[in-house]
């Protein structure tokens, strides 16, 4: 669970961080209020894994395609619970 930005009681699960776009909301367990992503940060999230989806184009192999796409994915989930902050919406 992660802390909501209203009440700093951890009412967010993590499976509703990960879906938070940068316009979606979610609502705190705890104390009910909106939460959502710092829109800026969560573009710069998702950028590992769409530049490892539009690089994987450049190569032939199967195995090279998973090679970039991969770990793109992987960091921007990393990314998504490390660096992108909750905030009051």
């Amino acid at each position: 669970m992660h802390a909501c930005p209203h009440c700093r009681q951890p009412g967010i699960s993590t499976l509703s961080r990960l879906f938070l776009g940068p316009r979606g909301t979610t609502d705190c367990t705890k104390c009910g209020k909106a939460v959502g992503a710092d829109p800026d940060r969560i573009l710069t999230a998702a950028a590992p894994a769409v530049t490892g989806f539009f690089a994987s184009f450049l190569v032939d192999s199967v195995m090279a395609h998973v090679l970039l796409i991969v770990p793109g994915i992987v960091l921007s989930v990393v990314m998504l619970l490390t660096y992108v902050t909750l905030v009051r919406r």
